[in-house]
């Protein structure tokens, strides 16, 4: 073995190399012990926490509250190792179908007052509703995020003055509670997310408390990716209330927003007045926008048209994906796509860059056009021209555009939309080749 391989710094390294899989770094560990010491660490940055509980001594969960000495609680012996593990966690993965709640509450109470995951850096909470829901207990809340609260005083006398080692980064929950959800943003633990990413049921009246417990509780310089992803209760009717640009002001205060995902969270998303004011001082540094109703039978939707693509083309310079849904490819108050002098003004690029590739999506639902599906096939030559004029359009508004997709992102892949009518698909098909032209002419 060459001695650079026997160098730490070397090994440490070759070991955070990305294209590593976990298989790998199993194999690493058995090449030599110098090995081993090295990658143990790596192994577990990422694990899940059933795994974790297996370095408990048996019988450490039973009768915890027996454990006490002049009413102090003692901790069980044997837990070092427990410890000593849980310290190198940066990315953990808890199930809460394996965990109960009472089984919560003893791993909170066996491990009282320690800073369990001094070093955790991305937390997944996931129950799986086919099971049943299970209930995240507080007191296992602060011990996965805290750790230093005491768990046998009540809840409401606990304190958290003592800092964290690591801000947690990335919160991802999997239908939990909605309730849960924000109970956990209020953990000082939580205060510098950079990512959140949720899928749950959210109902219409509990997401405005969702979105201004994120205003109130994360730092508003830190935060740059925000997901919801509602799913919704069988035999719950919904009232197809509209997200409105109250319910999005909330999330102004996240300056340096990159990526914001809405996925079923309400039957219609903003006009394209608020889509404007959105795009135009809300967030500088987008990257990814999505609002996507839920593919409703007879679902209202809020009157969204290529307007509102060119204010994002304005205000977001960086945008490399957006979907929106929209209700019309015509242009208000134009009778042509690209009337004659009328092209966009849009802000210059920066200097020295390369416009980014970017890719829209235009919804689902019907799209009024200037010339209907079913004449293109009577009238081939007008269904020409309004392809290559609106292919020109989008092309003077992102000029890295390189596809655009019908549908919703949550479809089986782009182009592969069970509910697109035949004539539409043709027509995108039709676009891509045409906006593929007009590329190579540039």
């Amino acid at each position: 073995m060459h001695e650079a391989l026997q160098i730490s710094d070397v090994l440490g390294l070759i070991f955070d190399e990305k294209t590593l899989q976990r298989a790998d770094h199993f194999r690493c560990a058995l090449v030599c012990s110098m090995w081993r010491d090295a990658v143990v660490a790596k192994i577990w940055e990422d694990i899940e926490f059933k795994h974790l509980l297996r370095l408990l001594p048996d019988g450490t969960l039973d009768a915890v509250d027996s454990r006490t000495i002049d009413g102090h609680f003692v901790h069980p012996p044997g837990l070092s190792a427990f410890l000593k593990y849980a310290s190198l966690v940066k990315r953990l993965h808890v199930v809460l179908s394996t965990i109960f709640e009472g089984k919560q509450r003893s791993i909170a109470s066996v491990i009282s007052g320690e800073i369990v995951f001094p070093s955790l850096l991305h937390l997944v909470l996931v129950d799986h509703p086919q099971f049943g829901s299970t209930g995240l207990v507080p007191a296992f809340e602060f011990f996965l995020l805290d750790g230093q609260v005491d768990v046998h005083q009540p809840l409401d006398m606990c304190t958290t003055d003592a800092s964290p080692s690591t801000a947690l980064h990335i919160l991802e929950l999997r239908y939990i509670n909605v309730l849960t959800v924000v109970d956990i943003l209020f953990l000082p633990r939580v205060q510098h997310l950079q990512v959140i990413r949720v899928t749950t049921d959210i109902p219409s009246d509990v997401l405005l408390v969702l979105f201004k417990a994120l205003r109130e509780k994360i730092d508003g310089r830190t935060l740059r990716e925000v997901t919801f992803f509602r799913t919704f209760r069988l035999g719950r009717k919904e009232s197809g209330r509209a997200l409105s640009l109250a319910h999005l002001k909330p999330l102004s205060v996240f300056r340096h927003l990159t990526r914001v995902n809405l996925v079923n969270v309400a039957a219609a998303g903003p006009s394209d007045a608020g889509y404007a004011e959105l795009a135009a001082c809300q967030w500088p540094a987008l990257r990814v926008f999505v609002m996507e109703p839920p593919m409703w039978a007879e679902t209202p939707r809020s009157h969204c048209t290529l307007e509102a693509i060119e204010s994002f083309a304005r205000g977001c310079r960086d945008l490399e994906y957006l979907s929106l849904p929209l209700t019309s490819m015509v242009l208000s108050g134009r009778t042509s796509m690209v009337p004659s002098g009328d092209t966009p003004r849009l802000p210059e690029s920066r200097a020295g860059s390369a416009p980014p590739a970017v890719t829209i999506r235009v919804g689902d639902g019907p799209i009024a056009m200037d010339v209907d599906l079913r004449e293109q096939e009577e009238d081939s030559v007008a269904g020409a021209q309004y392809i290559g004029a609106l292919a020109a359009y989008l092309l003077a508004l992102f000029p890295g555009l390189e596809r655009v997709d019908s549908g919703t992102s949550i479809d089986f892949g782009p182009g592969s939309n069970v509910f697109e009518e035949d004539g539409r698909r043709r027509m995108w098909e039709e676009f891509a080749g045409v906006l593929s032209e007009l590329k190579g002419r540039e």
